[in-house]
């Protein structure tokens, strides 16, 4: 879906760590190359939005050390892709 050094909202791709549906990007913030992300990416679907949007106020909502925390939800229709980061764990 995006490729390495791709713009995805405020993040730039690193590389892909698990292709697929859903696919996953180890990702940073553009304005902190410091920070690290964990993207997962679907389709602009309907389900596949909806499905995003619960587990992002899923994850919104708990506050667990074995659970990653939310960073950022986004949707971009040009980009044809739904989006959450949740914080990266190497």
């Amino acid at each position: 879906m995006f490729d390495a050094d791709e713009r995805v909202g405020k993040w730039l791709i690193d590389r892909c760590v698990a292709p697929g549906e859903p696919a996953f990007y180890e990702c940073h913030r553009r304005d902190d190359p410091g920070s690290a992300g964990l993207m997962k990416a679907l389709p602009n679907l309907p389900h596949f939005v909806e499905r995003l949007r619960r587990e992002a106020r899923v994850l919104r909502d708990l506050d667990h050390p074995a659970v990653p925390k939310l960073v950022d939800f986004g949707q971009n229709s040009k980009l044809g892709a739904t989006w959450i980061v949740t914080n990266f764990y190497d």
